[in-house]
């Protein structure tokens, strides 16, 4: 947006400089690299932006906005591609069969479903107190100043849902190609476009509900309401610090072997054995298999010919 703004103020034509351009080119290509999950969704966001600036953008930005945005675009592409041809993927998808873009397609909304399911199921409480703060906060802001929405604003609690489902999609596609249903540590990006939607859901339907002719005690209901759920992360708070003494024994094991593999490699040893740690939040640790594509990275990573983890005792930090 600034970058709309300044090509705007600085060409009299509203045309964006060719070093924007290039800046966000880059932006997005090392932005996307970090990880297939984030940059599909990253190509999602920006392709519905294009597409909603052809159709809808009549200021001042039109001629600026879908250079910056394809340019964007452009970089998010090509991090993906070189994801896509980077050897460590075909290690990690060797021995699998790939499949076709219609069964990624059928896959990537099957998993979409099955995430919202769950999270409806499992997720009433979060669910629930993100709609409602949204809900709230709104109400109260509308009650404050002057709400002037368009006549046709409603259509958005029906946007919302049908965006967030697509959203989902394609955060999902990656997995859907790789055969497997999104791990915990990959379903973040859905959490958190989920967390929006409510929010966003419930702030629409708060706007929308200061408009109606409610008593006055309603303001103060909504008030105390806002109080209560503000109380709720520390709930969230206390069941996390719970979970701090088996990550901290859990680290100070990973430690224990991470040395112990330096020492064997700085004692010339080529096909290491080590003990295997169990997972945490389905987060995949070194295999049996020194051919595993963990194993595979941990042997570059650390200069040896294989690394190889069976299961057993696991030694005292």
């Amino acid at each position: 947006l600034r970058g709309m703004r300044v090509a705007t103020e600085k060409n009299s034509q509203g045309r964006a400089s060719l070093w924007t351009i290039t800046l966000l080119f880059f932006g997005a290509f090392f932005a996307g690299g970090l990880s297939e999950t984030a940059g599909a969704l990253h190509i999602s966001m920006l392709g519905l932006a294009l597409v909603a600036t052809f159709l809808w953008n009549k200021g001042q930005t039109r001629r600026a906005a879908p250079a910056l945005i394809t340019s964007a675009l452009a970089g998010a592409l090509v991090a993906m591609f070189a994801m896509f041809i980077t050897p460590a993927n075909a290690i990690r998808l060797s021995g699998t069969d790939t499949p076709t873009l219609m069964v990624v397609i059928l896959r990537a909304l099957a998993f979409a479903v099955q995430f919202l399911a769950g999270a409806a199921r499992l997720l009433r409480i979060p669910s629930t107190f993100a709609f409602g703060s949204g809900a709230l906060l709104a109400y109260l802001f509308a009650k404050g100043t002057e709400n002037s929405l368009p006549r046709r604003a409603w259509l958005g609690l029906l946007l919302i849902p049908a965006l967030t489902y697509l959203l989902t999609v394609a955060t999902f596609a990656p997995s859907a190609y790789g055969q497997s249903y999104p791990l915990e540590r990959v379903r973040f990006p859905a959490h958190v476009l989920l967390a929006i939607s409510l929010l966003l859901e419930g702030g629409l339907l708060g706007l929308l509900a200061a408009r109606w002719p409610l008593p006055r005690w309603a303001t103060a209901l909504a008030v105390l309401a806002l109080t209560i759920a503000a109380l709720y992360p520390l709930w969230m708070t206390r069941n996390n610090l719970a979970l701090v003494p088996a990550y901290q024994t859990r680290a100070a094991q990973w430690d224990a072997r991470d040395a112990r593999i330096r020492e064997l490699a700085a004692a010339g040893e080529k096909n290491i054995v080590i003990w295997q740690l169990p997972g945490i939040a389905q987060v995949k640790d070194l295999d049996t298999r020194p051919s595993h594509w963990v194993n595979f990275c941990a042997a570059i990573y650390y200069d040896v010919a294989s690394i190889s983890a069976p299961q057993g005792q696991i030694p005292s930090p």
